[in-house]
């Protein structure tokens, strides 16, 4: 004879995402309540069931209402530290988010509030009204999966809407096109031959990020004192323009009024290279120059801002950060008659010029800092099969040649 369920114990029962359901009703004054709790397994959604009756008969069950979506994100940050940029990020996102339906109620968001929202960010955010990139969309979408996801996992909704998500549902992000500079377009931008241009010449000898070259101090540096020698260079942060409503975090390793440094990219980003003589006197020439614009700054009344000791820095003394840079870059390509690119793409053109040059990959990577080198075969793939071609080219070419000596060599013997 099978066992009777007690009053208000409720009924566990299979779903079709894989879990366990129950339902625990609770006697209010008000009237009675069902509870839901959820499970991987039978047994733990029974012990759940125990917890929630232990937890209403000593009056410490919750049972305020769902919060609402922009409440919860606004509460909800995975655990352990994150990078400035990402918490700047992820922080952007959630406005996003919360504008358009963070007035629900967490509990009632379904896959038609994710596409309006989506449809939304395509339509009517960003800066030209003409609607949020791919990526950016993306980004926003990815932000809000995670925080679902989690409150998902700590049963504070029944459903994780994205699991009706269809991957074809998801913006897809158009690659940005790589701009590579020709021997004869370096040439030109060195031509210029002003204050700039030893930024240009280290971006293309360095490949490094441009936030990672206008962080560096003084003390990033090892110069030797003989000429002729290496020197090293090491990449330990990375300097950023402040927002005029950016909050202080505290995993910033410095700021000032307009600008905040951080630690780079990745893991792998943290690095040391080596630099050759001649961009060894690079820098000492820029040494030079800064010293004599701080002594004419000063001489005509000007207070000389650089505690932190940049490399790369305003007539004030007061560090560059990467959109300024983009600005010069834009004047000087024009100045030179060239079409605009991204100060990003001196770094692609490094980076094209070492694989193409036979460098492998594996020192590629590492010398970049880029996360894996599997993402740097997955950006600059097609670049070995160009090698991979010309190497078989070549090949062909020399057997070619023998064939063609021993023809003539039997020619020869023939007479």
């Amino acid at each position: 004879m099978a066992k009777e369920r007690a009053h208000g114990e409720g009924t566990i029962r299979f779903r079709q995402d894989g879990r366990w359901e129950a339902k625990v009703r609770l006697e209010l004054p008000s009237g009675h309540q069902r509870i839901g709790v959820y499970g991987k397994t039978k047994g733990e959604v029974a012990r759940k069931m125990a917890e929630v009756r232990q937890k209403h008969k000593n009056k410490l069950l919750d049972l305020t209402k769902s919060p609402s979506l922009a409440q919860y994100l606004n509460d909800w940050w995975p655990s352990g530290n994150v990078k400035s940029t990402t918490y700047r990020l992820r922080k952007l996102n959630i406005r996003r988010i919360s504008n358009v339906i963070g007035s629900l109620p967490l509990d009632k968001i379904s896959i038609v509030h994710i596409k309006m929202l989506d449809k939304h960010l395509s339509e009517n955010e960003g800066k030209t009204g003409k609607g949020l990139s791919p990526s950016s969309r993306k980004q926003a979408l990815a932000v809000l999966r995670t925080a679902l996801g989690a409150a998902f996992a700590e049963d504070r909704i029944e459903r994780d809407p994205f699991s009706k998500w269809r991957r074809q549902d998801t913006p897809k992000s158009r690659k940005r096109s790589q701009q590579v500079l020709t021997m004869t377009e370096k040439a030109k931008l060195f031509s210029l031959n002003d204050e700039r241009t030893p930024f240009w010449i280290i971006q293309l000898a360095t490949g490094n990020r441009s936030g990672e070259t206008l962080a560096l101090t003084w003390d990033d540096l090892d110069l030797p004192e003989k000429e002729g020698e290496n020197g090293l260079l090491r990449i330990t942060k990375s300097i950023h323009r402040k927002s005029k409503d950016a909050d202080i975090n505290d995993n910033w390793l410095g700021h000032g009024e307009a600008y905040y440094l951080d630690k780079p990219k990745t893991k792998t980003s943290t690095r040391t290279l080596l630099l050759t003589p001649a961009i060894v006197q690079i820098f000492r020439d820029i040494k030079v120059h800064q010293e004599a614009e701080k002594e004419c700054f000063v001489k005509a009344g000007g207070v000389w801002s650089n505690p932190e000791g940049f490399v790369f820095t305003r007539h004030t003394g007061e560090p560059i950060t990467p959109d300024i840079a983009w600005n010069w870059l834009q004047a000087a390509m024009k100045k030179v008659g060239l079409a605009s690119i991204r100060v990003h793409d001196l770094r692609h053109t490094h980076i094209t010029d070492q694989i193409l040059a036979g460098t492998p990959l594996a020192a590629v990577s590492k010398m970049v800092g880029h996360s894996s080198v599997a993402f740097t075969m997955d950006v600059y793939g097609h670049l070995t099969n160009e090698m991979e071609s010309r190497a078989a080219e070549a090949a062909s070419n020399i057997v070619e040649q023998a064939i063609r000596f021993a023809e003539l060599q039997v020619v020869a013997n023939a007479k």
